[in-house]
């Protein structure tokens, strides 16, 4: 579901934009508490969550739903990070930082490692502006996003040789079916090594918390600056690549940016998505994720007159792309 979630960003974006901010504040329905300046990826107390609702700590739950608090808290970051959200201006778009760090690295290459103090540098260093802070996220992904192109370099590869092994003799002869056997073994090494070497990184960098901040002070910035809302929604597609997980916060976030969820228990948001892959469609639905992916699969089988395997449905991840091409 967090998948289809961050695959949905850029074709609900014009909505986004359009609406954004209309339910940012609906959860603090008392006043906000005095702007203080907090460590990234900290997250709040119950207390002070408590104390935006001027509640007692002991009967909270009692007086508030869980998506109020989920809000408030959430809502919490405007004074947390007062100080940060207001460098967030129109002089900086935050969306050229990874060219121009990419730029800087390719002319002088480091090597290809992470930096070893990057978690406490995050945590323990006072930023001056978010892109001071920024600018430094993308030092430290440049490394990570060259293992990940590395990594889908690799996975296209692997798809091709697999529809290969699929046809078997009926297409190729024996010769070179053993020659792509072999190097889907050695393709599929590289994978694992890629898979690794970026798992080893993230565990040693990032954390749900920290992103979660960086992500959330984007959010607030992006009701005012398109570059920084652009850029909240780069940093939770980075979590999904780097299998950061999500938490109740996240999720929170990722429909409030997207689509101005507000902190209602029956919120009209609360709906399956999944997209098209041949038209970057979203489709909108209550029925199950599975059901609305199979019943997508057969509408894009049927237009292209592709049969399917049997039992094979979208969700598959042994071919690529989603569509399955029948022995045929």
């Amino acid at each position: 579901m967090r998948f289809a979630y961050c695959r949905a960003f850029q074709s609900v974006r014009i909505v986004s934009i359009l609406s954004r901010g209309a339910h940012s504040l609906a959860a603090v329905q008392s006043p906000l508490p005095p702007t203080t300046e907090r460590k990234l990826g900290f997250p709040p107390s119950r207390e002070e969550v408590a104390n935006v609702f001027q509640a007692p700590l002991s009967i909270l739950d009692k007086l508030e739903t869980p998506r109020k608090m989920l809000f408030a808290e959430m809502n919490l970051t405007r004074t947390r990070y007062a100080p940060l959200i207001a460098t967030i201006t129109a002089d900086v778009d935050f969306r050229k930082l990874e060219r121009q760090v990419a730029a800087r690295f390719d002319k002088s290459p480091p090597k290809l490692q992470p930096f070893p103090d990057a978690f406490e540098r995050f945590r323990e260093t006072q930023w001056k502006d978010m892109t001071s802070l920024l600018t430094f996220y993308e030092e430290v992904m440049y490394y990570i996003r060259l293992k990940d192109k590395e990594l889908k370099d690799h996975e296209l590869s692997s798809y091709y040789i697999k529809d290969v092994l699929k046809r078997g003799l009926a297409a190729f002869k024996q010769d070179f079916l053993d020659q792509q056997k072999e190097e889907y073994a050695q393709i599929k090494g590289r994978i694992d090594e890629c898979v690794k070497s970026i798992k080893v990184v993230v565990e040693q960098i990032f954390d749900t918390a920290l992103c979660n901040d960086i992500a959330n002070i984007l959010r607030i910035g992006g009701e005012k600056h398109v570059h920084a809302h652009d850029m909240c929604l780069k940093v939770l597609n980075d979590m999904t690549m780097m299998k950061v997980p999500y938490d109740d916060i996240t999720h929170t976030i990722l429909r409030t940016a997207l689509f101005n969820d507000g902190p209602f228990d029956d919120s009209p948001l609360l709906f399956d998505l999944i997209e098209s892959p041949e038209r970057g469609a979203i489709t909108l639905s209550k029925e199950p994720l599975t059901k609305v992916s199979n019943d997508i699969l057969g509408l894009i089988s049927k237009r292209h007159q592709t049969p399917l395997d049997d039992g094979v449905l979208l969700n598959s991840t042994k071919t690529f792309p989603n569509l399955q091409r029948s022995p045929e």
